[in-house]
């Protein structure tokens, strides 16, 4: 009969590309997204909107940074005031009171995020290879590992992974075992979140592998960037998440790319061996790879999947160009990635307004208790 029947269970999935340097593209889509909300009435930090945040690269320092505690960290939180969330208890035969269950943590100002990049892409990637031979690059990786290090520890401090307030995952690969590796907020590894960072976006030739230990498994990891794996990590952070909430019924997904501008090889350009092929076959790698996510995500039936992808960028940037001409035109194509998209943002957030507070937040004088049941947001 309908009293008995029970209301649909949807999670909100993020999950945002790798790209170097072009972070700043999604950067500027999360403040937009956020701005949206906040016209909408909607006062929430944003993390509070999503069961799971998923990055992959640059995109798990964005995701570790919006799930991180703003307060142990060195992200300027948006919002100070904490917000109530409420549940409802029996007191009696029929009798319900309201009770506060807990309170959303602060979380980090989205508006900040392109300005990580902006002021510490040189710190990132210092411009130290003149004084080299031009066999440097060759021979060992372009850039050493201390200088990356160091802006992480700065940015996510001590902030361990099983700190974030909802579950959160980066991307790595582990070269020791042939496999993809997933840091997971929820998997009792002691991990900081400044470690899976470091990891996730350890890029083959330009940072040395990151070299960490998993007590669980029982093994040392050589990891490298995830983007070898997937650099959309959307089905991977779709697989977690089904573990996570196994009885729900539908998977909303925001997938943010970092505004790769795709690849197309010309006619006149395809020979024969490896002269015509090294470069070429990498690229079209990385494209396919990203298509192939956008074509299975939107065919599994439990996906709503929203794909934020325009192009935007007339040039090749690479990763780590920190040109203020290049930083200047990832931020206009932010802009215009935004702007473009504002039709697909809107019809997100509205999903996203009508939601109650998920039992996956983290909540402040509440432990995390995943499956439990919807929180009311306390108006």
């Amino acid at each position: 009969m309908w009293f008995f029947s029970r209301k649909r269970e949807i999670r909100y999935i993020l999950s945002i590309d790798g790209g170097g340097m072009r972070g700043i593209i999604p950067s500027v889509v999360l403040a937009r997204l956020n701005s949206i909300l906040r016209s909408m009435g909607d006062r929430r930090p944003l993390y509070s909107h999503f069961d799971m945040i998923a990055g992959t690269s640059t995109g798990a320092l964005l995701a570790l940074g919006l799930a991180s505690p703003a307060e142990k960290t060195a992200l300027t939180a948006e919002n100070l005031q904490p917000f109530a969330v409420e549940s409802v208890r029996k007191t009696g035969f029929i009798r319900k009171e309201n009770y506060v269950k807990g309170y959303i943590a602060p979380g980090a100002d989205p508006t900040l995020f392109k300005d990580i990049y902006i002021d510490n892409g040189p710190r990132i990637f210092p411009s130290t290879l003149s004084s080299k031979t031009i066999l440097y690059p060759i021979l060992q990786d372009k850039y050493t590992a201390a200088p990356f290090e160091d802006f992480l520890k700065t940015m996510l401090r001590d902030v361990m992974m099983k700190d974030m307030l909802v579950p959160t995952m980066a991307v790595s690969f582990d070269i020791a075992s042939g496999k993809c590796y997933l840091f997971r907020s929820w998997d009792g590894n002691p991990f900081l979140a400044r470690e899976a960072a470091r990891a996730s976006a350890a890029a083959p030739m330009y940072f040395p592998l990151s070299e960490l230990y998993d007590s669980r498994e029982r093994r040392q990891l050589r990891l490298v960037d995830g983007g070898l794996i997937a650099n959309n990590p959307a089905l991977l952070a779709y697989s977690e998440a089904r573990k996570l909430y196994p009885d729900a019924d539908e998977f909303r997904i925001l997938s943010l790319s970092t505004g790769s501008p795709g690849f197309r090889l010309e006619d006149k350009d395809i020979g024969g061996g490896i002269k015509s092929w090294a470069s070429p076959v990498i690229k079209i790698y990385t494209e396919a790879g990203l298509e192939n996510v956008d074509i299975i995500a939107g065919s599994i039936r439990d996906i709503s999947y929203t794909r934020i992808w325009e192009q935007v960028l007339e040039k090749k940037i690479k990763l780590d160009s920190i040109k203020p001409t290049d930083t200047k035109e990832l931020l206009d194509a932010g802009i215009r990635m935004a702007d473009l998209s504002e039709r697909k943002l809107r019809e997100y957030a509205e999903w996203l307004v009508d939601e109650d507070v998920h039992d996956s937040v983290r909540l402040k004088g509440s432990a995390p208790d995943l499956g439990y049941g919807r929180r009311q947001l306390n108006a």
